[in-house]
């Protein structure tokens, strides 16, 4: 794309790691830094249980002390002050744990195992870190009527923010924590609802959390939201028994959701998308880390695409190297330009585009995010050279189109830009020109941090993709393209 060629002098990138011929970045498993990473989340992830363990036991131990009817005495003071002494050890222990998780997505760019293992720790760590603060503020509130009165409830984070077509549905996590001796003291709850002023929005009538004080709600829009993004808190009422033997009710409210967007119609989509990422840059700087803005790309890529896979290293560093000249830290101007002239273009092909179906495409290895340049030699390097190899690729001059990388008859590398109305797979079944595909390996576990690929030939390939059922096999009765040679 005119403007947008990587500047050789300019690059300031960490080094590539080869691998298998592959100038990859770094992040392959033969890399110390993968198995280092993989140790330090086996860790977090013991610690994650081990905190777990000591909140019950901080519950139990905090419960019994704040039922009994212990005076005030040195044993009182005593048992006071270890239990305030452990609150700040654990919270020490929470938010460096936080600070680590936080950490990782700064550091390298994280496979999709990896992402979603650091995500979920985050999460439970949060609500490990919120369920602590209701005990300390139990505590502080010792020999007031409000001992009884520590509740919160709170939305998970157990999903990506979402852009959302009006009149959709979409799920929100609820929970009720409480303080160690107020369990026991809780006669009942009100149904949720939904707090402030929002019009935007319905959930269902008299919807009740569970025994376990937790439930998914379903959560309908039923309004724009003019583009912009959103978010939602929850009210519920709680009816609990005092001290003196008389029942109070609560209004509790909860946090703040993650931002959405509710958009009218799929040509809003990507504009949506492409707001609620960069709402991930830090409001206090005005660019990310490379590896951040990766790692957040990654979050989104598989809903927004209504896919499973995520881009690969492979896939990202042809971004990097196309579109931000390499550069480690990502601008919020770079970030629009890499949008707004391509990726959402791309995004949206993904989502919306079913004929062919191509985000199943794009998952099963057929279309690739690659440069011109790398796929013509890709093609070059396959013995022998007249084979009639082909793949596939997006665009970068026309943004959300596709692209076809061929050997013709003579051994030339050639480009096909597909056109307005061409549908893929019938174009490809029906030249002769195309004939054995090169797709990307998808069956391998560390395909994340390397580029590895298999050839099969096309009726095998595109069997369950096909729109037509005749295909062409003999070139004298197949459909003329005057623009292929």
């Amino acid at each position: 794309m005119q403007g947008w060629s990587p500047n050789p002098e300019s690059r300031a990138s960490p080094p590539l790691v080869q691998v298998d011929g592959w100038s990859v970045l770094p992040g392959h498993t033969n890399d110390p830094t993968h198995q280092l990473l993989e140790e330090h989340l086996h860790r977090i992830r013991f610690t994650n249980m081990n905190v777990a363990k000591r909140l019950q036991h901080i519950c139990d131990r905090q419960g019994a002390f704040l039922n009994s009817q212990v005076s005030w005495s040195s044993q009182f003071q005593e048992t006071q002050h270890g239990l305030q002494s452990e609150h700040r050890e654990l919270k020490a222990i929470i938010e460096q744990h936080l600070g680590l998780l936080n950490g990782a997505k700064e550091e390298r760019i994280l496979c999709q195992e990896h992402l979603r293992t650091v995500e979920a720790l985050r999460n439970d760590m949060e609500l490990q870190k919120k369920q602590l603060e209701l005990y300390v503020q139990e505590l502080e509130s010792m020999g007031t009527a409000k001992v009884r009165q520590v509740f919160a409830l709170v939305v998970v984070d157990d999903s990506v923010p979402e852009v959302i077509k009006k009149n959709d549905v979409f799920t929100v996590t609820i929970k009720l924590l409480f303080g160690s001796a107020n369990r026991h003291h809780l006669l009942n709850t009100s149904p949720l609802s939904l707090a402030g002023s929002l019009k935007k929005l319905s959930i269902p009538h008299n919807f009740q959390l569970s025994n376990s004080f937790e439930g998914r709600i379903a959560v309908k829009a039923i309004a724009g939201s003019t583009m912009k993004p959103i978010s939602t808190k929850f009210n519920i009422q709680v009816t609990v028994k005092n001290p003196n033997g008389d029942s109070s009710s609560l209004t509790l409210q909860s946090n703040t959701s993650k931002p959405f967007i509710i958009i009218s119609n799929e040509v809003q989509f990507k504009k949506g998308v492409g707001k609620l990422i960069k709402k991930s840059f830090p409001s206090n700087s005005s660019h990310i880390s490379w590896y951040h803005f990766c790692n957040v790309l990654n979050l989104y890529f598989p809903s927004a695409t209504r896919q499973k896979s995520v881009l690969t290293t492979f896939h990202l560093q042809y971004l990097w190297e196309t579109f931000f000249n390499c550069q480690q830290q990502i601008t919020t101007a770079d970030f629009n330009e890499f949008w707004e002239k391509y990726f959402s273009a791309c995004l949206h092909t993904l989502r919306y585009t079913r004929r062919p179906p191509v985000s199943s495409f794009f998952q099963d290895g057929i279309i690739w995010f690659i440069s011109k340049d790398h796929a013509t030699n890709i093609l070059r390097s396959i013995p022998p050279p007249s084979e009639k190899y082909f793949t596939i690729r997006f665009s970068e001059s026309n943004p959300g189109g596709f692209s076809i990388v061929y050997n013709d008859f003579g051994g030339q590398i050639r480009h096909y830009l597909l056109k307005s109305g061409e549908i893929l797979p019938n174009l490809i079944m029906e030249q002769p020109h195309f004939e054995t595909l090169l797709l990307r390996q998808t069956a391998l576990e560390n395909d994340f941090y390397s580029c590895s690929f298999t050839i099969a030939h096309k009726d095998i390939v595109l069997k369950d993709h096909l729109l037509k059922t005749t295909t062409f096999k003999d070139p004298t009765k197949a459909t003329v393209y005057s623009d292929l040679p």
